[in-house]
Parts: structure tokens; sequence; C-alpha cells
């Protein structure tokens, strides 16, 4: 499972100026990997980022994280005292 840093996420998504673009090899390990995940609480991080005008997106802010949310995009839950999951191949990309 390959879990994305908000950052990463929506730059991911959300195509960039050539100076804020992920490399080509980052954008092909987040492509090929088996899994794909965010924490909820980057959709959380988003809507601040948007608020605050930091983030500009194409879309409303809920259209914009349905359509990124699209396919094999797992949102990982946070619930007051649970523990984090074991997985055996767990990445982050900051």
């Amino acid at each position: 499972m390959l879990l994305l840093d908000t950052h990463i996420w929506i730059r991911w998504q959300n195509p960039q100026p050539s100076s804020l673009a992920l490399s080509e090899n980052l954008i092909e390990l987040i492509e090929t990997a088996e899994s794909v995940a965010i924490s909820a609480i980057s959709c959380w991080e988003l809507g601040q980022l948007v608020k605050r005008q930091r983030v500009q997106l194409s879309l409303s802010l809920d259209e914009w994280v349905a359509t990124a949310l699209e396919g094999d995009i797992e949102v990982l839950p946070k619930k007051a005292g649970q523990k984090p999951r074991r997985s055996r191949r767990i990445m982050f990309v900051l």
C-alpha cells in the first residue's frame, strides 16, 4: 500500500506548473503501486487549503474530491482510539 501525503495527493490529481510538478519517477511509483491510499484527514486538510486560498482547484471542492477518489484510491479512516492497521508493505511519500 502506498500512503500519499496530502500535498502529494493534491499535486498528483491537480496538474501543477512545471516548477511544482511531481517527478515522473514519483508519478510512475504512484500509478504502478499495488494500492494507493490517503488518510481521511487529507480531505479536511484540502478543504482548509482551499478556504485559505493556498490551493486553487478547477472544480468545486466536493466535485474535485469525488473525482480524485475515483478508481482504487482507499481512504483510511481515523477513529478515536483506533490503532493503525498493520500491513506488510506501507510506504509513506512525503
